[in-house]
């Protein structure tokens, strides 16, 4: 991951209406001028999580990816609750170039995709997802190495490597902005 934000700031901070981009990957879609109170419910991502794969290989990366957004959690709640979580936050970043980064990582190249410029006020934690990835873990290792690193995401050990926004609070849809990644 090439994107950095080097003049983000400290890792969780309160932020007031400032524009950031967001991928939206699932339906159903959010339209220009919406607004969201995030934070309080389960996300879609977080949801999906749940939904068995019928492909073998995809089914062990959700389970990995399942168990991993539950350590997180459960490091959060103990150590960090002022922290937005993941299982309910909304995932930004602050440019094109980032968004662009993050397109070309998550492999989305799909019509399906759209990309927003939403207005945020709330509270933004800043991280480097690097300390989370899952992908090269066998099952049997995701508890230590993920409990170990959580303690780094979220005291945003590294920041001036962070590439990823957690969100909660109020959002505003803006603006539908996809055609600039087309």
């Amino acid at each position: 991951m090439k994107c950095q934000f080097h003049d983000w700031g400290e890792p969780l901070m309160e932020i007031r209406n400032q524009l950031y981009l967001h991928i939206q990957n699932k339906y159903p879609y959010w339209d220009i001028g919406d607004t969201k109170d995030i934070g309080k419910i389960n996300s879609t991502y977080y949801k999906n999580l749940h939904i068995p794969h019928p492909i073998a290989l995809k089914e062990e990366e959700r389970l990995k990816k399942l168990r991993r957004e539950n350590i997180l959690e459960s490091v959060r709640l103990e150590s960090y609750p002022e922290k937005p979580s993941r299982l309910k936050g909304l995932w930004v970043v602050p440019n094109e170039k980032c968004t662009m980064d993050w397109l070309g990582a998550l492999g989305y190249n799909s019509p399906m995709i759209k990309i927003l410029q939403v207005e945020l006020t709330g509270e933004i934690h800043y991280a480097n997802e690097k300390h989370i990835h899952v992908t090269n873990l066998q099952m049997n290792e995701i508890d230590t190495i993920i409990y170990a690193n959580a303690q780094k995401y979220w005291k945003g050990v590294e920041r001036e490597e962070a590439n990823e926004g957690l969100f909660a609070g109020s959002v505003k849809v803006i603006e539908d902005v996809t055609h600039k990644f087309k």
